[in-house]
């Protein structure tokens, strides 16, 4: 393969990853969920906010996340990022 051709490929690469990582994808979380706790897969619904700029000084949209009751007995887990998303399930 040519250089170019190589230089080619990782964009195309780099830009799927990029794609499945944007807000609001919890396939990720999904998976994490269906490895740790397979038997309740079912049971965790997250809601991942949209990113908002982060203002240093008042430590505004830091990572959060809120647990509360959904219908059906799941718990829902709201969070500003995947990370929050990740603690409030260990939560």
């Amino acid at each position: 393969m040519t250089r170019f051709a190589l230089l080619s490929l990782g964009v195309v690469l780099a830009g799927l990853f990029c794609g499945a990582s944007a807000q609001g994808n919890t396939s990720a979380l999904d998976a994490l969920v269906q490895r740790q706790l397979p038997f309740h897969a079912d049971s965790f619904v997250f809601y991942l906010e949209e990113q908002g700029q982060v203002n240093v000084r008042t430590h505004s949209a830091l990572d959060t996340f809120t647990l509360f009751d959904g219908s059906n007995g799941t718990v829902n887990i709201e969070c500003s990022t995947t990370s929050a998303c990740a603690r409030g399930l260990y939560t």
